[in-house]
């Protein structure tokens, strides 16, 4: 009989053991009753019973103390083993939070970073289950995204030659200098700081920029020239839009100003003041707007303004701009007049629970809407590069989704982990 490798070794041993014993002890001869169960049964001790005997026992010296089993010491090395072999993953693997990609490498700090702002807002706003949720939506398709840019910029450097090459390191230095200036002010101690926050470096920071920008170029000359949009697509958008391509008619608003407040002798707020006090002053607001209205016979309206209004835009001459409806608020009813007026008219003075006041309308600019012969340039750009974003975006995750990536699934699962965990990104995952 050819000998066979046991799946259970340690049956080797305890089936030869277990036989002599049995022969040892009679087992096939004649015995004489045995005793009722109860009576052989030995009396069961509890874990507290057994662990103070123990300790009886390695005090006296009878047992030596072992912080664990030798099997178990020696299947803790074996999983060891294991572990160190597969420190290096191999393409599409991953140890704990990296990813690789046709030699390209994805960590989950990458996916993170980008997904740094939103992450915080759903934190902040949504339940913790809504949370969970929202954030394996995140993670999953960002991480589909950079797997799709990972396939595609392979075969989209490979071709180019070095003055290309070049052009493109040129694109990624202004880009990276950009940012640096928009986000860190300027600063690269301060991005060092911020990207090593989140488990990165500057390089891996750089690299991320110039993948994105040579898969951008990539699709961008395969795809972009295939988006067509008819023209009955654009008329019908132009008139969705038509608001946006409608000007409103807009008015200069001038105002002089004598708020009875301002006329206080006694200072402090008219709510405060004496019925005597606010009567004195409205006297003198009175007697103030007079003068600035016979002024203005003789002088420009901004001039007398300047010297005469006690509003907010006296140094502008009581110029508010340009506006195309009446302001709200207590300014609501002095507004509208000048859309009664024609350009530079001036009104008599006019008085509300607040002051005295001359209104006067400057220029007048005539809305305008226009033509779709001329919108139509523009709008066709903005379709095309729309339908551009979409298809592209699409593309790149029907590649991701056709890629053969065993372990993509633990790498999602250790970035929602990482990124779940209260703290993040100072406070390390439990």
């Amino acid at each position: 009989m050819i000998p066979t490798r046991s799946r259970f070794p340690g049956l080797c041993c305890l089936i030869p053991a277990l036989a002599a014993a049995l022969a040892g002890s009679g087992a096939c001869s004649r015995r004489e009753p045995a005793a009722p169960p109860d009576a052989r049964r030995p009396a069961l001790r509890s874990e507290q019973e057994l662990a103070a005997e123990r300790d009886q026992r390695i005090a006296s010296g009878q047992v030596a103390p072992e912080s664990q089993p030798a099997f178990v010491a020696a299947e803790s090395s074996k999983i060891a083993q294991i572990e160190s072999a597969a420190a290096k993953p191999r393409p599409g693997e991953v140890t704990a939070d990296v990813l690789l990609v046709d030699d390209e490498v994805i960590t989950t700090a990458e996916v993170l970073y980008a997904l740094r702002d939103r992450i915080e807002e759903a934190r902040r706003t949504q339940t913790r289950g809504g949370f969970q949720e929202q954030l394996a939506r995140m993670i999953r398709r960002e991480t589909q995204e950079r797997v799709g840019r990972a396939l595609l910029y392979r075969k989209a450097i490979a071709p180019l030659s070095e003055p290309a090459k070049e052009n493109i390191t040129r694109a990624v230095d202004r880009e990276f200098d950009e940012e640096l200036a928009r986000d860190f002010a300027g600063s690269r101690a301060r991005m060092d700081i911020q990207l090593r926050r989140y488990g990165l470096s500057i390089d891996q920071y750089r690299a991320g920029i110039e993948r994105r920008l040579v898969v951008q170029q990539y699709l961008f000359e395969t795809m972009r020239p295939t988006m067509h949009v008819r023209r009955d697509e654009l008329l019908e958008e132009y008139r969705r839009q038509l608001p946006r391509f409608t000007t409103s008619e807009l008015r200069e608003l001038f105002i002089i100003e004598a708020p009875f407040e301002r006329f206080l002798t006694s200072g402090g707020s008219w709510g405060q003041a004496s019925p005597q006090q606010q009567a004195a002053a409205r006297v003198r607001a009175t007697q103030h707007i007079r003068a600035a209205h016979e002024a203005l016979a003789s002088e420009p309206f901004e001039e007398v303004a300047r010297r005469m209004s006690r509003g907010l835009h006296a140094d502008e001459g009581g110029a508010w701009g340009a506006i195309g409806r009446p302001l709200t608020g207590a300014y609501e009813p002095l507004s509208a007049l000048i859309f009664q007026f024609e350009p530079g008219q001036v009104s008599e003075p006019v008085e509300t629970p607040a002051g005295w006041y001359i209104v006067r309308c400057g220029a007048v600019r005539a809305g305008r809407i226009v033509p779709f012969e001329e919108a139509q340039g523009p709008l066709r750009q903005e379709m095309a590069d729309a339908r551009f974003n979409v298809a592209a975006t699409d593309y790149v995750l029907r590649l991701a989704a056709r890629a053969t990536l065993t372990s993509s699934e633990a790498f999602i699962r250790e970035a929602i982990r990482r990124a779940a965990a209260p703290g993040w990104p100072d406070a390390p995952a439990p």
